[in-house]
């Protein structure tokens, strides 16, 4: 007995998302980039606070620019 071909048209497959969703982050920068960022960072933070008269020291100063620095990144 011959077999008969299903008329039926294929299933298409589901669509995907047309794109992913857009990252807000950039992207990782490399390390050197990543310290010289810090540094210049830092380096501001500490002229911003001499110049205001704040007490503060260079590890706090280069510890609040890695975070901010870090944020930026998104990185944890």
């Amino acid at each position: 007995m011959p077999v008969k071909k299903s008329t039926a048209a294929p299933k298409a497959a589901p669509k995907k998302a047309a794109t992913a969703a857009k990252s807000t982050v950039k992207d990782t920068p490399r390390l050197e980039d990543f310290i010289n960022e810090v540094k210049a960072k830092a380096f501001d933070i500490y002229l911003r606070r001499v110049e205001k008269g704040e007490p503060g020291d260079e590890i706090g100063d280069w510890s609040y620019a890695e975070k901010e620095i870090k944020t930026k990144y998104g990185i944890k």
